[in-house]
């Protein structure tokens, strides 16, 4: 509107972004999907907002959460494409994210990829430590698939068990926390 009216002096930008961010998250929370994804999508589109392009990560969580899988892989590349190399952690991240929805599209190998690319090189700033959780993510999601369809059930109780055993040992090395991934709208 003000654009239109020639009053872009009066255009607080730090505030255009909060409303509309803000906006978005609700949406997002209320299940009112193609809103929120409409409403991210101006400012992700607005050249204005250098850093809109990390909200691509909450748009492939809406695509994740309405079972829309490549979509939500399609958005999550296109912010690793805006985050800077510098921000490991958040790359990896998204990268454990598109893992999960390889898994839920039964594409196995290329999910594999995506998690041994974050335990190779992904380490929890605060620890040190390898990621252990998308370790654990490539034994559960992965492993636990390929052996129900492969194997019989009895496997999958041992599987059970020895992901168990990982698991306890793999929290005892680290004090890593466990943590989702939403930019801003927690």
């Amino acid at each position: 509107f003000r654009e239109g009216k020639g009053l872009t002096e009066q255009i607080n930008l730090d505030l255009t972004y909060s409303v509309g961010f803000n906006l978005a998250c609700l949406q997002h929370k209320s299940k009112m999907y193609s809103e929120a994804l409409q409403t991210y999508g101006v400012i992700v589109k607005n050249k204005q907002y250098p850093q809109a392009g990390r909200l691509r990560v909450n748009m492939g969580n809406i695509y994740y959460e309405q079972k829309k899988y490549m979509n939500a892989i399609k958005h999550y590349r296109m912010a690793l494409d805006q985050i800077p190399n510098t921000s490991k952690e958040l790359r990896y991240k998204i990268m454990r994210n598109i893992g999960h929805a390889f898994v839920r599209l039964g594409q196995f190998h290329d999910a594999i990829d995506q998690y041994e690319t974050v335990v190779n090189e992904g380490h929890c700033e605060a620890s040190g430590y390898p990621d252990y959780t998308t370790a654990f993510n490539v034994l559960v999601r992965v492993c636990v698939c390929w052996f129900l369809v492969e194997w019989e059930w009895v496997f999958f109780f041992f599987l059970v068990r020895e992901i168990a055993a990982l698991l306890f040992f793999l929290v005892a090395k680290t004090e890593c926390s466990l943590c989702h991934l939403c930019v801003g709208c927690q």
